[in-house]
């Protein structure tokens, strides 16, 4: 387990928050150096559910990680951030938690019916925290409802019919990762495609989002595949993937290969 914390003490912590704050689950996320995915560490969840190993680079998760300010969502259903996994959800709270010797978590707390969160709670969360995990601390002032730090959305069309040009692609993408920008990298690149992570064209025939064929090249580098998709089909949103992308990277990269 990450950071040398079992799985017990992170549960402990999650049962700790839901003390202060009533919720329907909640997770310990951090971001793996070597991949960039969203891994859970630990998870409170109702008896008998699964839940997820990595979250979607997309939603309010994602956005948490990059930006390092707390999101609240108080209507999860209606929301463009919010990627639905469960379907009783009203309300979602991420935060990132730091801690002694760089800790770098996010903590994501999900929840039904109608969530106030005053300061005088988030006190509470905070202190329900560090009671437990000395020298924990969360942001000192609750995030206002809706108050996202999106990132500004911009859109680069790059042919990569050659080996030279999508060398180009790569290294453009890894120069703003390392600046520190969110770079979303859209093609048919099999070289880069996970196995466990499906095309649009195979998403959209099991029926899923566009949010779950995003995964990481690393650290602010993510991959969008789209497997055997035209180049008119991503000009003309394709699978809503614009409307999935927009707002949500601070730099897009779209490459039309062959």
């Amino acid at each position: 387990m990450g950071f040398g914390f079992s799985y017990e003490y992170l549960l402990q912590l999650l049962n700790a928050v839901n003390a202060v704050l009533p919720n329907r689950c909640s997770q310990w996320l951090f971001e793996e150096p070597d991949s960039g995915d969203y891994r859970v560490l630990a998870h409170r969840l109702p008896h008998s559910e699964a839940g997820y190993a990595i979250a979607h680079r997309t939603g309010v998760i994602g956005q948490v990680f990059r930006t390092q300010q707390a999101i609240l969502v108080p209507d999860a259903r209606n929301h463009t951030l919010y990627d639905a996994y469960d379907s009783s959800i009203d309300w979602e709270l991420a935060l990132p938690v730091r801690g002694t010797d760089s800790l770098n978590l996010t903590l994501n707390v999900e929840g039904q019916g109608a969530i106030a969160l005053t300061q005088d709670l988030w006190s509470r969360i905070g202190k329900a925290l560090s009671k437990k995990a000395d020298g924990w601390r969360i942001p000192l002032r609750p995030p206002r409802p809706n108050d996202l730090p999106l990132f500004r959305t911009e859109r680069l069309l790059a042919h990569t019919e050659s080996d030279h040009a999508r060398h180009d692609l790569y290294r453009r993408a890894r120069s703003l990762a390392g600046r520190g920008s969110s770079v979303l990298l859209t093609g048919n690149f099999p070289e880069l495609q996970r196995e466990s992570y499906p095309t649009l064209a195979q998403a959209k025939s099991r029926h899923l989002s566009a949010s779950y064929c995003f995964f990481a090249l690393g650290g602010g580098l993510d991959h969008l595949a789209t497997g055997p998709v035209a180049q008119t089909d991503l000009q003309t949103d394709y699978l809503n993937w614009w409307t999935t992308a927009k707002g949500r990277y601070g730099h897009v990269l779209v490459a039309l290969g062959r």
